[in-house]
């Protein structure tokens, strides 16, 4: 996993993880067992981002993965698969649809990062 969750001392609980990597939340760690909406006024509120929709990003767990589908109109949700994580150029992707997230794998909502980790 990458660099973002070497230095982490917190615990990670079973489910999808979503630990946040800058801004206001950096450090802080979201857990997510069921379907969620990850926005300003969503299940999983992020606060402090003006790029941040009021409903964002859905993610949840569709039989043994999970994904990820962007809803929002203006900022959307950007994904950065973990096995382009170290590579020299770095590629992030626009969600378009619903997608699987993996382990490893970065999600920028608005301008918010989270590194995924799966338990």
């Amino acid at each position: 996993i990458s660099q973002f969750i070497r230095g982490f001392t917190g615990k990670f609980k079973p489910g999808l993880n979503l630990m946040a990597i800058n801004r206001h939340h950096s450090g802080q760690v979201f857990n997510i067992s069921h379907s969620t909406i990850v926005g300003a006024s969503g299940d999983l509120k992020i606060k402090g981002d003006k790029h941040i929709e009021a409903k964002h990003t859905v993610i949840k767990k569709e039989g043994r993965k999970w994904t990820a589908r962007d809803l929002s109109t203006i900022a959307h949700t950007h994904i950065l698969k973990r096995d382009r994580i170290d590579k020299e150029k770095v590629n992030w992707r626009r969600l378009i649809g619903t997608k699987q997230i993996e382990n490893g794998d970065l999600i920028a909502v608005g301008r918010t990062f989270f590194q995924v980790v799966i338990k």
